[in-house]
């Protein structure tokens, strides 16, 4: 397991640099990016993804900011609660809200973050930050919520400044007209899903980059439906193209004489993502990653 692991990340070292037209993997360790520099990098990416919309009638993404309510300079000896207040309102679709701040402190050696809703205590995340980095900016993911976000810390001998949940979502009406992607979504249409032989359909794919090595650097989205294709083709079935529903009919008539055609992705679109700059660890960058997610799905 190992020595596939090495040679997958050694894969992604070499060639994922040329695919985003970058001269090298980021270092995200070294990553010390300021609230000024994330949020101005946000605010082009919100402009970019309006800019993508077909309607104004459509739902528009937003980047928000909200500050705690106490003292921007917190010093934490035990535990420290951190209450951010929102107003988003119900029909907003938050996409991702995100807990950013500076870390500091000659002793400080590990931070625990749990999120208080109602009752509950969750854990969300422990930070152990390298010393020789600090001063540094870090960030968690927190749970998203409309109206207020409780953030308990456990971090003894640290110093915490300018603490801030950083909010994307969406408001306004949703499209009416039936997505392109659904006519073969596996999800959507009950004759892919129910069938004992599933047909050739898309099928939902989430991809968290944090969470797979070599991809850390990329900072937005934080996940994705990246989507997938499988299931069969039986004859005359969706051919992607006339070449298929010529294959698909030898091989019928034939068995020997052509394959079975195969599930595949018919239609691709790109992904902006936002990442740590390669030449600085302070900066971000944007780029546009071409056929990074699956909208449909056909028989080639």
């Amino acid at each position: 397991m190992t020595a596939i692991l090495f040679a997958s990340f050694f894969l992604i070292v070499t060639f994922l640099p040329h695919v985003l037209g970058l001269s090298d993997i980021p270092y995200f360790q070294k990553m010390n990016v300021s609230q000024e520099e994330y949020t101005k990098t946000f605010n082009v990416y919100v402009k970019r993804m309006r800019e993508k919309d077909y309607s104004s009638s459509y739902e528009k993404n937003y980047f928000l900011t909200f500050t705690h309510s106490g003292d921007s300079d917190v010093f934490i000896h035990s535990t420290r609660q951190l209450d951010f207040r929102m107003r988003i309102g119900s029909r907003a679709k938050v996409e991702r809200a995100t807990l950013r701040f500076l870390v500091s402190g000659g002793e400080c050696s590990h931070l625990q973050f749990y999120q208080l809703r109602g009752a509950k205590k969750i854990h969300l995340e422990t930070i152990r930050p390298h010393q020789e980095l600090l001063p540094q900016w870090t960030s968690i993911e927190v749970i998203p919520d409309h109206n207020r976000i409780n953030i308990l810390i456990d971090a003894p001998k640290c110093r915490i400044f300018s603490p801030a949940v950083h909010v994307l979502l969406k408001r306004g009406p949703k499209r009416t007209p039936r997505a392109a992607h659904q006519r073969t979504d596996c999800s959507t249409n009950i004759y892919y899903s129910s069938a004992k032989k599933q047909r050739c359909c898309r099928h939902k794919m989430e991809v968290v980059f944090k969470e797979l090595p070599g991809y850390e650097f990329i900072v937005q989205p934080y996940r994705f439906d990246a989507g997938y294709c499988k299931g069969g083709c039986p004859y005359r079935y969706n051919p992607a193209n006339h070449h298929a529903s010529l294959q698909s009919l030898i091989w019928r008539q034939k068995k020997g004489g052509a394959p079975k055609p195969c599930c595949a992705p018919s239609k691709l679109e790109q992904l902006e993502i936002i990442h740590i700059d390669e030449d600085d660890p302070n900066k971000l960058k944007m780029t546009t990653w071409s056929d990074m997610k699956v909208l449909e799905c056909a028989c080639f």
